[in-house]
């Protein structure tokens, strides 16, 4: 009805009829072609065309019948039907002409979209506008009850797969299965088109590495290493997100060229950040087709996206959770075989070198006490391989504390597979230094102690570390036994490592040899 007014008797039978079967629908889509063809039949009108509007809902749609999507999109713009519709919408009454009929959705007074019919042989009739009327207030709560239905099928998804999340990943899990289930369950309850896992790596930060990426036909990139820049750099910095409705306008929108192309059709995209409690580790990247229907309901879930975000962070904490436990295991072993080897092994060598040594004045024979003195040598080189091999066995700290306490780690570990102690200067400055700074002078030490153990026991062993202005100096010392060892042949192969790990810092890396010893100078710049 419209006011006092009641559709032709006529009517009133296909009219009942349209409301019952709108009222059957569920699904918000089906729902909303059978509105607008129940309202094209009724009025024996050619093509209907049907404009929601639920902003609660995340709901803006654009459904026709008798037309094609391109026509239905077309007849929209056309001016005579813009004109009927913007008074349709400032009066709030139906309203029409012999080829056009509009009339509004309203629900508790709120305004929720248009129903139009046109292309009525004959025209149209003041009846055929009373009886779109009379269909209006029920195919606006038919369309409500489908978007309410759909809505809370959409978070009831959502809950579930974080929910399925959550228990997996609390689990003994692997990473990159982790975060494949991530962007794919993010894929299926949001409708994106793409979902990608950007993490920073933390030994390079100016670039980072491509996960789990899902979507526009791009998963060949995951495992690709890029360059941290455009919005993702910006996420990273902030550590707070990005949205924008429309991706390749967004300022600072600046792709890695491969992702140019595939990226063009996005409209709404997300960029939110994986936090941890220190620090942002990488990004979570969403983005949907320009124009789809799950866009607009996406733009109203971010904090639901963003869940998705927190769980990603839990997957990689809880890998690395697995890393480092499993660091410790092996560690423990090392240092089981380290024992075993020095408490063992070095002792029936060191005995069977002393027994040998007290044969050699019994035999009367030279060919005899020249064999056996050649043993005892081979002896003592295998004796310095089992001791490098123990201090190479050592467990190191896999979590960083400070630059001091690493290298005391350091000492002690030289001092248990040698037994002796290296002397350790340290500049105080050396506290002040960045922390990748620290972490490349802690390995660059630990390389120098393999090199000045490789092939012989030292008497003694001095580590220097001084800072001036924009560089920082290691110098290592250490004296040799008292039977030289021909440089050329038993040059240590550790220095090649350690003057390459120079090189890519940017410094410089030398081995002095002279009649007290031998220094390795190790420079790189600070930063």
């Amino acid at each position: 009805m419209v006011g006092n007014t009641l559709p032709p008797r006529d009517r009133l039978r296909p009219l009942v009829d349209s409301l019952l079967i709108i009222g059957t629908d569920l699904d918000r889509r089906q729902a909303s072609e059978r509105v607008a063809r129940c309202a094209a039949k009724l009025v024996d009108a050619r093509s209907a065309i049907l404009q929601l509007a639920w902003p609660h809902f995340g709901v803006m749609d654009l459904v026709g019948y008798g037309l094609r999507p391109e026509e239905c999109r077309g007849c929209s713009r056309r001016p005579e039907f813009q004109h009927l519709v913007d008074q349709v919408v400032l009066s709030g009454r139906p309203m029409g002409h012999r080829n056009l009929i509009c009339v509004p959705l309203h629900l508790r007074e709120e305004f929720h979209g248009l129903l139009c019919v046109q292309g009525k042989r004959g025209g149209f009739t003041g009846s055929d506008q009373q009886t779109l009327a009379a269909y209006g207030p029920a195919a606006t709560m038919a369309l409500h009850n489908a978007c309410l239905y759909e809505h809370q099928l959409r978070r009831r998804h959502w809950s579930q797969s974080a929910a399925e999340l959550t228990h997996v990943l609390l689990g003994e899990v692997e990473r990159e299965q982790a975060l494949r289930l991530v962007t794919r369950r993010l894929r299926e309850v949001s409708g994106a088109a793409c979902g990608v896992l950007f993490l920073r790596d933390p030994d390079e930060p100016d670039t980072g590495i491509l996960h789990a990426v899902d979507g526009l036909g791009m998963e060949h990139m995951s495992g690709t290493r890029v360059p941290v820049q455009s919005l993702t750099a910006k996420v990273l910095e902030s550590g707070r997100g990005i949205v924008t409705a429309d991706l390749t306008s967004a300022p600072g929108y600046e792709p890695v060229p491969a992702w140019r192309a595939a990226l063009a059709p996005l409209g709404l995209a997300m960029l939110l950040p994986l936090t941890t409690e220190e620090e942002t580790i990488g990004v979570l990247f969403a983005g949907w087709l320009r124009g789809s229907p799950d866009e607009s309901m996406a733009a109203q879930e971010i904090s639901l996206v963003g869940m998705f975000a927190n769980q990603a962070a839990l997957a990689v904490r809880q890998t690395r959770a697995q890393e480092w436990r499993a660091a410790l295991r092996v560690a423990g072993d090392r240092d089981r075989m380290a024992r075993v080897l020095r408490e063992v092994v070095l002792r029936r060598l060191h005995q069977i070198g002393a027994d040998l040594r007290d044969v050699v004045p019994l035999s009367r024979r030279p060919e005899v006490r020249g064999r056996i003195l050649g043993a005892v040598e081979d002896l003592d080189d295998t004796i310095r391989c089992v001791r490098s091999t123990i201090f190479q066995l050592h467990e190191r700290q896999t979590r960083w504390a400070t630059l001091r306490s690493n290298l005391d780690a350091e000492v002690r570990a030289a001092r248990d597979a040698f037994g002796i102690t290296p002397d350790l200067t340290l500049d105080p400055a050396v506290d002040a230094l960045p922390l990748d700074t620290q972490r490349e002078l802690a390995t660059g030490v630990h390389e120098a102690f393999g090199v000045a153990f490789e092939r012989w026991t030292p008497r003694r062993v001095d580590v220097v570390l001084t800072c001036e202005r924009d560089r920082v100096r290691m110098a290592v010392s250490y004296a040799e036994p008292p039977t030289p060892v021909h440089a050329e042949r038993d040059r240590p192969t550790g220095l090649d490592e350690l003057a390459a790990r120079a090189r890519r810092l940017g410094g410089t890396c030398t081995a002095v040899t002279n009649r007290g010893g031998t220094t390795i100078q190790w420079e790189v710049p600070v930063g």
